[in-house]
């Protein structure tokens, strides 16, 4: 790894700067969000067209159901903000600031091999963080080990090496 002007490049040809912000991934929100508007649009027709009142007008009420909490996830605002000395991960109203002086380890756990679907799993010391602070951002897997629940714009892998090589470099510089 080399430091230049405060840039930091990774083998993988990354760059990391000092404040590096990955954004939830919201592609499969946006197809969700157009599926239930064009359910909305074929419960229109029943009412309409095909005289199916009752299920048309439940259709509909779900329907407005489904687009108000998926506009509601749309519009919060969920990511990981990769820090210097931490990182930040904040969905909606809720945030904390894991430093990686309470981090003991980052290593990623295969989920399903068929899929070769990964988690990243971050090991703290011992109490030195709440778990219970964490309810909602990280997913907990023991007394001392979470998991972030989320997908983002970049894929697993990318972040956990992103992660790795800042908690290294920061072990490094301490």
């Amino acid at each position: 790894m080399v430091l230049k002007l405060g840039v930091l490049k990774l083998a993988s040809n990354m760059v990391l700067r000092k404040n590096m912000i990955i954004k939830e991934d919201k592609k499969s929100l946006i197809a969700t969000l157009f599926a239930i508007i064009l359910l909305f649009i074929a419960s229109l027709a029943g009412y309409f067209y095909y005289d199916v009142k009752g299920a048309a007008i439940f259709s509909m009420a779900v329907s407005f159901v489904c687009i108000y909490f998926c506009l509601n996830k749309a519009l919060k605002e969920s990511y990981i903000n990769i820090q210097d000395d931490g990182f930040l991960i904040k969905k909606g109203k809720k945030e904390i600031k894991i430093y990686f002086k309470y981090i003991s380890s980052i290593d990623t756990k295969i989920v399903d091999t068929k899929k070769n679907s990964k988690i990243i799993v971050i090991k703290f010391r011992k109490r030195k963080i709440d778990m219970e602070l964490v309810e909602g951002l990280l997913q907990r897997l023991g007394d001392d080990e979470a998991t972030i629940l989320t997908k983002y714009e970049k894929p697993t892998d990318e972040i956990y090496n992103i992660l790795k090589s800042s908690l290294h470099t920061f072990k490094n510089n301490s």
